[in-house]
């Protein structure tokens, strides 16, 4: 059963990859396939990975995707990798430094709530962007990219909120 959702996890990341860059897209395969590995060997794994699209977003919020421009119906997909305090791999690295490389433009370094706070962006078709975003505090980290129609503002509203 394991191995069915972990092919259907991968597969659904290979049809939705073209949302995000190839590269963040290796990167985010990766690690599904190290988690995967480390929920095999029964330790707890050092890093967590989620992925919603922009429709499960929209069910998960129905009041608010009633109106047309609210955020919800403007995301087409947001992933997230959260790297536990046990985390010793360099992906995380890896990711960041795929952040300071092109298409990507940093666009904000701000510090909330005692939060160090990353924001990238690339551009994605007309009119829709990808952010990817580099929280950490302490020795907690999360990346968290999001594709669609949105803009620096959204996301800084989100990150203030969420927070």
């Amino acid at each position: 059963m394991k191995k069915i959702i972990l092919v259907a996890a991968i597969l659904a990341a290979c049809f939705a990859a073209r949302a995000q860059t190839p590269r963040f897209m290796e990167l985010y395969a990766d690690a599904i396939e190290r988690l995967a590995a480390r929920k095999g060997d029964k330790p707890a794994p050092d890093i967590e990975t989620s992925e919603f699209s922009g429709r499960m977003l929209q069910e998960i919020m129905s009041a608010k995707s009633k109106d047309r421009n609210h955020l919800v119906n403007r995301i087409d997909n947001i992933r997230q990798i959260k790297f536990l305090p046990s985390d010793e791999s360099d992906l995380f690295d890896r990711i960041r430094a795929v952040a300071e490389a092109e298409p990507y433009e940093r666009l904000a370094n701000l510090v909330v709530d005692g939060q160090s706070v990353r924001i990238y962006s690339a551009p994605y078709k007309i009119r829709r962007k990808e952010f990817l975003i580099f929280i950490v505090k302490d020795d907690k980290r999360l990346v968290c990219d999001i594709v669609g129609d949105v803009t620096l503002k959204d996301v800084l509203d989100l990150i203030c909120k969420s927070v």
